[in-house]
């Protein structure tokens, strides 16, 4: 085992390096195993205690193993926390018109006759999705205008700003 200054340990496992550190939210202690030899892996604390960012000092670790390297958060915890994203499908795309929807009326009120910009609607729902391919994002226009129809926003014989 090598310890460091910062109450921070590490040493070989028979499938890598465990490191410990204290969780920046808790303050208690907790161990994960890094996929790296232990050679490896003090080359690559070294650079990032001299400077250099994570992503270039430990390139090969998942974003899980570097965010636990700096801030003791263990991956399982990061995930409850931060659950992933549900898959983007229509049912989705309501349910965030929905809570967008007070926003919606103080800007148009239910008048079907004002320009509405669903691009623009489009963006703001997909904002959490910021990876989506052009296929994804046309089909989810779609999903944005069927749900501003039926909520009565926009008149469907209009044609409206998009």
């Amino acid at each position: 085992m090598i310890s460091t200054q910062n109450g921070e340990a590490f040493g070989s496992t028979e499938q890598g390096v465990w490191y410990e550190r204290i969780c920046l939210l808790d303050g208690k202690t907790y161990r994960h195993e890094l996929p790296l030899t232990l050679e490896s892996f003090q080359q690559s604390y070294e650079r990032m205690r001299s400077g250099v960012v994570i992503q270039d000092a430990f390139p090969t670790l998942a974003p899980q193993d570097r965010e636990f390297i700096l801030s003791g958060i263990t991956p399982q915890r990061w995930d409850k926390i931060f659950p992933p994203l549900p898959a983007l499908d229509e049912t989705v795309i309501s349910q965030i018109l929905q809570e967008l929807k007070p926003v919606i009326v103080d800007l148009f009120g239910n008048d079907s006759s004002k320009p509405f910009n669903l691009e623009g609607l489009t963006i703001e729902a997909l904002h959490d999705y910021p990876r989506i391919d052009d296929s994804l994002r046309s089909q989810a226009l779609g999903w944005v205008r069927a749900w501003v129809e039926r909520e009565g926003f926009l008149n469907p014989s209009m044609n409206s700003a998009s």
